[in-house]
């Protein structure tokens, strides 16, 4: 009882002698406690924003998967160009396979040809110029070395679009991608040329005459024809 009696004095004395600092404490504790409740909190906001988009479905291909990832915007994008819808759905699947998330794909030859022109050691790369890129960082470069979006669109194709590379994985990525096409080789699209603008937009080139494809994979083409028929028939119903 004696223990217990000496023990309180000095407690209470303690306690008397650093009062302010222990509200100080408190205070500090209490506002330490808060600020972490609102961080988490807003981290689970922002993440719940986020994984709103990027859901289980966003990450699975497939017809029906690009059809209710892109058919309204394909549709409404067509009909402003006076295109066949058709066609950028089976490019669509051909490039992401329908998919909503779509991971860029680096080109490291696009990157040392990019260095070269910034190096002045090639005049021009397709519309590019020293001038166009001479102020590039590496990081710049590479992201201009990358494919974007559902078409898979090079990251270097922004500057006769006149628009940043990030516009080419943002909000519109589908309408920016789409007019690059109509500006590049849409004329064969007009023409019913299916198989030239396939092969145009892997290869960069027309099919060839001999009837053998330059295309990574050799039935891309055969591909695109195909799906062109199975969206024609679903985006007309």
């Amino acid at each position: 009882m004696k223990i217990y009696y000496t023990l309180h004095k000095k407690l209470k004395k303690f306690f008397v002698l650093h009062s302010n600092k222990i509200i100080h404490i408190s205070i500090w504790a209490v506002v330490t406690i808060f600020l972490l409740l609102f961080v988490n909190y807003a981290f689970n906001y922002f993440d719940t924003k986020i994984n709103k988009v990027i859901t289980a479905e966003d990450t699975v291909g497939g017809v029906d998967a690009a059809l209710r990832n892109y058919k309204d915007e394909v549709l409404k994008y067509s009909k402003q160009l006076n295109l066949p819808p058709e066609y950028f759905m089976a490019l669509i699947m051909l490039e992401c396979s329908g998919k909503n998330v779509i991971k860029p794909r680096y080109e490291k030859g696009i990157y040392y040809k990019l260095k070269k022109l910034q190096n002045k050691k090639i005049a021009k790369f397709e519309n590019l110029t020293y001038e166009t890129i001479k102020n590039a960082d590496t990081e710049a470069l590479k992201n201009l070395s990358r494919s974007w979006g559902p078409f898979q669109l090079m990251g270097y194709k922004c500057v006769i679009l006149d628009i940043e590379v990030a516009e080419l994985r943002g909000e519109k990525r589908v309408y920016w991608a789409m007019k690059w096409i109509s500006m590049d080789y849409g004329k064969y699209l007009k023409a019913g040329k299916y198989k030239d603008a396939f092969h145009i937009h892997n290869a960069g080139k027309p099919f060839p005459e001999n009837g053998k494809p330059n295309t990574y994979d050799p039935d891309y083409v055969k591909n695109g024809i195909k799906y062109m028929k199975v969206f024609k028939e679903k985006l007309h119903h």
